[in-house]
């Protein structure tokens, strides 16, 4: 059920490399005195059974959103999670390396598994649509899944061309933080994994832990003061203790934190961009809870500095803090404030996931339906026929 193209000269050892985790099947060889012999190829169609006795099957899901848009919205991240109503589980490969995702038309669409259980029979999988129309109530999908596995990877759902500069899902505990354009990947220090809201997260120890980018000095992480871009994160603070980061370039750079007073408010999410024309930055709040999962985005677009909590903007305008000193380079950092030296302090405890920089600003609609998607208490996917 799979296709393996070996050239073999002699009589070697045969090495059949790739093979996914769960496979099992029978290898067929055959001699030939020609150059080459391909045997049992083509292509096996959902519901067909392969030479092997296996088959691949589809089913139609069915994603219920939040609804309510104005205009449609274009490159759109979605979640999908399945439960036992799902019925590929069985048959699916135990890291869930065979799915294949596409709109009811066949267009394939990207996909990354967040989390793959197929003992207690749940998943999460990111995708993203091109376009998701008014009212944006719901998207139809079609899932694929079996042996024989379609050899072309799918595509990553936070890709730069749709205006992702990078994505850590997070959860991890060795000493890399894996990204996954694979262009960002962080040294993280001090990291344990959690269950978290999408599979893992980060817990951070309020001491040492912390996630550098390094490099990310300059480059597409040294986002632009004013804008255009945006930082978002699910956040679980472990209490209100004293002012901790979240993610961002430190103190005098862009970033979001948890503040403990500031500007006559006490126990706030802090979102700010420094600037150097005036000196200081522009920033907006909302307020904190603690052992709670918590959906933050910040949008920057010229001085208006924006903060989303679970998909609601917090403040119309943002206000200005001014400084005598202007922005600063440092590095990018999750979990903590680093400086111009590479030191770092008000480390986050808590536990983090899905931090996201993207370089455009995208609606409150867009952001809304993002969060609600992502979040428990949204619904599973469905099985439609």
């Amino acid at each position: 059920g799979l296709d393996r193209f070996l050239t073999v000269f002699g009589t070697p050892v045969v090495t059949f490399a790739d093979v996914p985790a769960g496979w099992r099947g029978v290898v067929r060889l055959t001699t030939t005195a020609t150059a080459m012999n391909i045997v049992d190829s083509g292509r096996v169609r959902s519901g067909k059974t392969d030479s092997s006795g296996f088959t691949r099957a589809r089913t139609n899901l069915r994603i219920s959103l939040a609804g309510g848009l104005k205009a449609p919205l274009t490159q759109l991240p979605l979640l999908v999670r399945l439960d036992s109503t799902w019925p590929g589980f069985a048959a699916s490969l135990p890291d869930g390396s065979d799915l294949r995702i596409s709109l009811p038309d066949g267009k394939a669409l990207p996909l990354s598994v967040a989390a793959w259980d197929r003992k207690s029979r749940t998943g999460a999988l990111w995708t993203r649509i091109d376009s998701l129309p008014i009212p944006g109530d719901s998207v139809d999908l079609v899932l694929e899944w079996g042996i024989p596995v379609l050899t072309a990877a799918p595509a990553n759902p936070f890709a730069t061309s749709a205006g992702w500069i990078a994505s850590w899902p997070l959860g991890d505990s060795g000493s890399i933080a894996r990204e996954r354009g694979g262009l960002f990947p962080g040294n993280a220090t001090a990291l344990a994994s959690v269950p978290g809201i999408i599979g893992n997260a980060s817990r951070f120890d309020g001491r040492l832990s912390k996630v550098l980018i390094p490099g990310s000095k300059t480059g597409a992480l040294d986002v632009p003061e004013g804008g255009p871009y945006m930082l978002s994160c699910w956040v679980r603070l472990k209490d209100f203790g004293t002012s901790r980061h979240l993610v961002g370039r430190g103190e005098q750079g862009s970033y979001i934190k948890f503040q403990k007073a500031f500007s006559g408010d006490t126990n706030s999410w802090l979102a700010k961009d420094f600037i150097t024309t005036s000196v200081g930055g522009n920033f907006t709040m909302a307020k904190a809870d603690t052992a709670i999962w918590t959906h933050l985005t910040m949008t920057v677009a010229g001085p208006k500095v924006s903060l989303h909590l679970n998909g609601i903007r917090q403040a119309i305008d943002s206000g200005f803090d001014g400084d005598v000193v202007g922005r600063k380079a440092a590095v990018f950092a999750i979990g903590a404030a680093p400086d111009t030296l590479g030191n770092t302090s008000q480390h986050f405890i808590g536990d983090l996931s899905e931090v996201w920089v993207q370089s455009v600003v995208r609606s409150a609609d867009w952001i809304r339906l993002t969060a609600l998607n992502q979040g428990l208490s949204a619904p599973k996917a469905r099985v439609v026929k």
